[in-house]
């Protein structure tokens, strides 16, 4: 998995620090036109006033399977009402609503919840956007999309968590 580190292009000094260590992640479906890497996404979200005008999403998954961090895990993107303060935004770039996302985003995808959950103790605690009724005011709206099966993801991230014990290394994400 490479991770991109793209915080200088998306970090603003709007984003406030957690108080406490991440709870769990939050899986995203992302796709916006024009917008090609992370200092895109970001341009695009400093003029949307519903996330508060700032990049939302921790880090970006694409389709190649690289990583863009786009925020310190210890600063808050808001990208899940009433989730944001406590859970990571992850987003999947793509219209999982109509395709699947590639082996390649899966994997590092599944990556990032194995390391994330063995950072808990082991502890899964991940969910779709779009599952938690009081996560979104947008009715209707499929996020991460049908072909990012919820259910499927939390069992894979498990499976790797049962199987290895001892807590894999930072992949080269920048915590603080």
């Amino acid at each position: 998995m490479d991770i991109l580190n793209s915080i200088e292009h998306c970090l603003d000094r709007e984003h406030n620090t957690r108080m406490a260590p991440w709870q769990g992640e939050t899986l995203h479906r992302i796709l916006i036109d024009g917008a090609h890497d992370a200092a895109g996404y970001a341009r695009f979200f400093r003029g949307l006033a519903a996330v508060g005008n700032i990049m939302p999403y921790t880090a970006l998954y694409w389709p190649n399977g690289s990583v863009s961090q786009c925020l310190p895990f210890n600063r808050i993107g808001w990208h899940a009402r009433r989730y944001s303060r406590k859970y990571l935004g992850l987003g999947i770039v793509g219209d999982t609503r109509i395709r699947p996302p590639t082996d390649e985003q899966m994997e590092s995808v599944l990556k990032t919840l194995w390391w994330c959950s063995m950072q808990r103790g082991g502890v899964v605690d991940t969910f779709g956007h779009t599952e938690k009724q009081d996560a979104t005011s947008w009715n209707g709206h499929q996020c991460p999309g049908r072909f990012v099966d919820m259910d499927e993801v939390r069992a894979a991230v498990l499976a790797r968590v049962q199987a290895s014990p001892e807590c894999p290394p930072n992949p080269g994400f920048v915590l603080e």
